[in-house]
C-alpha cells in the first residue's frame, strides 16, 4: 500500500508539473518576435513581430498557458506598454490559440 501512494503522489506530480509548464513561449529582443517552445498560428506570430517593431529596445518573454476562454499570459522584463500591445494583440487571436 505504501508504494502505491508514492507512486500516486509521484504521478500526480509529474501531471501538475507538466500543466503548469507553458505551452508556448515568444521570446521577445532587438524588435523580434522568436518562439522557443511550442508554436504558434502564423498570423499570430507575425502580429506579434510588427508590435515589436514598435519599441525595438525591448527585452522579455511572454509564455501562454491554456487555450481559448482558459487561456493565461505571463510577461517577463517587457514595460507596461509593450505589455498592453502584445497583450491585445495575443486576446484578440485567443481562439487560434485554442485550435489543434
Amino acid at each position: 500500500m505504501g508504494a502505491a501512494v508514492g507512486l500516486a503522489v509521484v504521478g500526480f506530480g509529474a501531471i501538475a508539473w507538466a500543466a503548469s509548464r507553458p505551452q508556448t513561449t515568444v521570446e521577445f529582443a532587438a524588435g523580434k518576435a522568436e518562439v522557443t517552445r511550442g508554436r504558434l498560428p502564423r498570423g499570430l506570430a507575425d502580429d506579434l513581430s510588427s508590435t515589436m517593431k514598435l519599441s525595438p529596445g525591448a527585452r522579455g518573454r511572454l509564455e501562454i498557458r491554456g487555450r481559448g476562454e482558459t487561456l493565461k499570459l505571463k510577461m517577463v522584463g517587457l514595460d507596461e506598454g509593450t505589455e498592453q500591445r502584445v497583450r491585445n494583440v495575443v486576446l484578440l487571436r485567443k481562439r487560434e490559440l485554442g485550435a489543434k
